[in-house]
């Protein structure tokens, strides 16, 4: 491009985006000059603009340097679509490394400052070449590249260097958070330079269920870390969880459908809460009574007297009961629903011991969300490196519904290719969707044209498509069961890989038999602990086969879920307090967001000919 036509090009832009603006016009302020003072020149991205303009052509780097400073100083004023503007305009027509690279540079600092979440983001941070920019403002831009593909470690290495304020030290603790017990005891001997954080992260997911213990341990670490920076700006929400009032209930309301419709569902939810209460301490401590209503014979306000006694309320089952439940508790009672609202109400602080004038009920959410499922699996999938994925899924409201949620995560979490998604109806449907979108039917079709055309037979075989790594089923066990031999049965001989297949806990049941495991081999899916390897909890799992040894894989699920809630009531509050803190329990790892909205990650398994094996993962 011609070197005038470029300044045209970046004129342009600054008197455009000064057309464009949507600020309210302010007064221009009146300023007093003094005889003989000259007034002082604004610097702004025009003046190095017209600065370049001023430049002989032949002057080509030099000029280049102004117009980059013009995208820098658009970005220093608060003008970061400017920068952006500018930057497509001056960047393809540099040629020498360092302004390339230090245009990248400037391009992700712009885009920083509108959105830290775009994935432009990750792309531009690998274009940038180390040598020729900054390294602490690259810092800065690898940071959020690898947060935004959770890269936690990485993210907080990045700028550990530059870590002397306190914004960039609360950084680091944020991402250092996310780690977990067996991420952060690698890197204790890794990076010993994030030893501080490490030490402070363990302290927090190991003792957290003992707050004597707890806080004990966060006093030592203070005192052994007095000077570290760490400690001079220590975590708000870590400062925050040592004031925590534990639950201690004496009284427990629970309110579940024992009669009707959801009678077995209601009973299976009891029996885990009981299991719960004559395994766990507080059935013994503090705990003076349980009790049970049937949210299915009584209405809201036929309970709501009822309960206003009890310090703790488990339930209800159903969404569309929990808000008229609140809407009945006192200040001080605490909330522990079996489902989750769309919206959720704000939260009381529960920084503080809750009093009497407290404004909101304390509320908590759990249910086994099948859409935490399709999120874990889209994560884990990523992780793993496999970026070019098919999803097939059953034409049912909740498989469609964990489909999108996959895809959507997914969108969220990279900028590879979205996961094409195929609905099926029929096994039949279901045969051809694998043929269709493994191009094996195309490849079929080629060997009959060449046949036709040469009008002898070709001894040939089907090759699928080479771009697909991975293969995600949102299906039931029997037509998981269909699925993955169709598939291993559609991989071509002349595939360079194998491809993975990878399912929810909708696809497996614990009563597959020797047959219908062989049909899953080589499958990964997600479940909780207590369906997968309910043997690290003998006792418990010796009892519950004996009392209930035909229960089905739904209502076997939801007496964990019963188990769970009883068991995490006394940790709730340090839990919602430490982001990314949890404990584990049989439905999963257990953690509690500011909301109060308990999530899970769930074990991870692969089946190998006959038998189900735990896959380890950090």
């Amino acid at each position: 491009m011609n070197f005038r036509v470029l300044i045209a090009l970046c004129l342009g832009v600054i008197v455009g985006s000064g057309c464009n603006s949507t600020q309210a016009p302010q007064e221009a302020p009146k300023v007093t000059v003094k005889p003989k003072q000259a007034q002082e020149v604004v610097k702004d991205s025009l003046f190095y603009i017209e600065q370049a303009k001023s430049l002989r052509p032949t002057a080509l780097e030099q000029s280049n340097d102004l117009l980059l400073q013009a995208i820098a100083q658009s970005t220093i004023d608060n003008k970061p679509l400017q920068s952006i503007q500018l930057a497509e305009q001056v960047i393809p027509e540099l040629s020498l490394a360092h302004q390339v690279n230090f245009g990248y540079l400037l391009l992700a600092e712009a885009y920083l400052a509108i959105d830290i979440s775009n994935p432009i983001i990750i792309e531009l941070a690998r274009k940038i070449e180390p040598s020729y920019v900054p390294q602490d403002r690259l810092a800065w831009v690898e940071y959020h590249a690898n947060l935004q593909q959770q890269k936690w470690l990485e993210a907080s290495l990045n700028i550990v260097p530059y870590a002397q304020d306190e914004m960039a030290i609360q950084k680091i603790w944020q991402a250092m958070a996310h780690l977990s017990i067996k991420q952060l005891e690698q890197a204790r001997w890794q990076h010993p330079v994030l030893l501080p954080w490490i030490q402070l992260a363990l302290i927090t997911k190991k003792t957290i269920t003992d707050h004597q213990t707890y806080t004990q341990q966060i006093r030592d670490w203070r005192q052994s870390h007095a000077t570290h920076k760490l400690n001079q700006f220590f975590p708000v929400d870590v400062q925050q969880s040592l004031g925590v009032t534990p639950i201690t209930p004496t009284k427990i309301a629970v309110l579940l459908p024992l009669s009707g419709r959801l009678e077995s569902q209601g009973q299976a939810l009891k029996d885990g809460i009981l299991s719960a209460y004559f395994n766990q301490n507080i059935g013994t401590d503090s705990l003076q009574s349980l009790e049970f209503f049937d949210s299915a014979k009584n209405t809201i306000d036929t309970l709501s007297p009822l309960i206003q006694e009890f310090d703790v309320i488990i339930g209800p089952l159903l969404k569309e009961n929990i808000s008229a439940v609140q809407q009945t508790l006192l200040s001080g009672q605490v909330l522990l629903a079996l489902n989750r609202l769309d919206h959720p109400p704000e939260q009381v602080d529960t920084s503080q011991q809750l009093t009497s004038d407290a404004p909101l009920v304390e509320s908590y959410y759990f249910s086994l969300a099948p859409e935490d499922e399709a999120k874990q699996l889209a994560e884990y999938v990523l992780q793993n490196g496999m970026h070019n994925t098919l999803v097939f899924a059953d034409d049912t409201s909740l498989t469609k519904r964990m489909a999108n949620t996959f895809e959507e995560h997914w969108r969220a979490l990279t900028q590879a290719p979205a996961p094409k998604l195929h609905i099926f109806q029929t096994s039949k449907d279901m045969r051809n969707s694998v043929a269709q979108m493994l191009d094996v039917k195309q490849s079929e079709d080629r060997i009959s044209q060449i046949e036709r055309l040469a009008d002898v037979e070709v001894i040939g075989k089907q090759r699928n498509r080479r771009d697909v790594d991975a293969i995600v089923l949102f299906a039931n066990p029997e037509q998981t069961g269909l699925l993955n031999p169709i598939i291993e049965a559609s991989l071509s001989a002349f595939a360079e890989m194998s491809l993975s297949v990878f399912a929810s806990s909708y696809s497996y049941t614990q009563e597959q038999t020797d047959s219908s495991l062989r049909d899953l081999r080589h499958l990964t899916f997600i479940d909780m602990p207590w369906i997968i390897n309910n043997e690290q909890w003998p006792s418990l799992s010796a009892q519950s086969t004996q009392l209930w040894p035909e229960r089905a894989d739904t209502n076997a699920r939801l007496y964990a879920l019963g188990f769970d809630a009883f068991s995490v009531i006394k940790q709730l509050r340090t839990l919602r307090g430490l982001p990314h803190s949890s404990i584990n329990g049989l439905t999963g790892r257990i953690e509690v967001n500011s909301k109060g909205i308990i999530s899970r990650q769930l074990s991870i398994a692969k089946i190998n000919n006959n038998s189900v094996n735990l896959v380890e993962v950090d």
